[in-house]
């Protein structure tokens, strides 16, 4: 007669905090990295870009003025990216899913960084993660054929109400 395995109810207790441990270590990852862990600080403050627009961008906001809100879901600073969710009233891709790639710039000033929306309308932030970085050593084209946006800090005397 053949036996077959039936776990026992320690087993089945044993795998269940394993999963419980796994999906709460995952969450504290995701609060300790917007806390400040490896943000790429450069990027944070009030910016105006090449095209004239403005931008306010913090630990967990990214707002290009004057509608586009995107809330950062993680910093990756060793691979210069910043993934974020698209605001539902952001008139277009509302909810989806945004990668952007950065680079720093020598010799451009008042330019001292760049970005590259890499995709912005990705069904989950884990398709976003997973998209080809932009090319940051051809910054004229390196984005999808375009330029980065090149971005420059404003200075308070600068900054509109």
């Amino acid at each position: 007669m053949r036996r077959t395995y039936q776990p026992a109810w320690s087993s089945v207790a044993i795998l269940m905090i394993c999963v419980l441990f796994s999906a709460c270590r995952s969450a504290q990852t995701k609060k300790e990295n917007l806390d400040g862990l490896k943000v790429e600080t450069t990027l944070l403050g009030e910016f105006e870009d090449d095209y004239g627009a403005r931008y306010t961008i913090t630990k967990t906001l990214w707002h290009q003025q004057p509608g586009g809100i995107y809330h950062v879901d993680y910093w990756n600073s060793d691979d210069a990216f910043v993934i974020l969710q698209n605001d539902e009233t952001n008139g277009s891709n509302p909810g989806l899913w945004t990668r952007i790639d950065w680079t720093l710039l020598k010799d451009v000033e008042p330019y001292h960084w760049g970005f590259c929306l890499t995709v912005y309308d990705a069904p989950t932030s884990t398709e976003a993660a997973a998209a080809a970085a932009a090319s940051r050593d051809t910054p004229m084209t390196g984005c999808n054929g375009f330029p980065f946006t090149r971005m420059k800090r404003l200075e308070p005397a600068q900054k509109r109400d």
